[in-house]
């Protein structure tokens, strides 16, 4: 199966499956930005943040926003699949020479963006930090239980 068959059959499916659920072309557009915008959070958290990456989840988020552009593709007739092929192909001939002129560019970014991702805490250390947290939080609660049943005792 070719890559665009394999698409285009995702996308009548789609339709079939959604039909009479379509958005307005305004809505379209915001379901996508919407979509985008909750893979960008996920990444966000990873990335700046530290958090896990759940892959089903970002995989879930990637597949919605396969949705929401299979939809506006249906809407205005455009097949994704010839698109995607057609655009793997222009790809093909302009990556030459984005490779001259951006690989060093591209290869210190990516060694910045993992130094940066190394200072960010490991899962293993972010548990931990809980663990250890739990643990103060019980030491802190013992001590105004011990100070509070002190009172009580003098106060009799």
């Amino acid at each position: 199966m070719t890559q665009a068959l394999a698409i285009d059959l995702a996308c009548a499916q789609l339709r079939r499956t959604l039909r009479g659920l379509q958005h307005p072309p305004l809505g379209q557009a915001t379901a996508l930005a919407e979509e985008c915008g909750e893979v960008a959070k996920l990444l966000l958290d990873r990335h700046a943040y530290g958090k896990p990456l759940s892959k089903a989840d970002l995989a879930g988020e990637l597949a919605d926003v396969f949705v929401c552009l299979a939809e506006i593709a249906g809407a205005h007739g455009v097949k994704l699949g010839p698109a995607v092929q057609a655009k793997i192909a222009d790809l093909a001939q302009r990556a030459p020479q984005w490779r001259k002129e951006l690989s060093s560019a591209l290869k210190t970014a990516r060694s910045q963006a993992q130094l940066a991702g190394s200072a960010l805490p490991s899962d293993a250390a972010r548990k931990r930090a809980r663990g250890v947290s739990r643990i103060e939080k019980r030491a802190a609660a013992n001590r105004q239980a011990t100070t509070a049943a002190g009172r009580r005792s003098k106060s009799k």
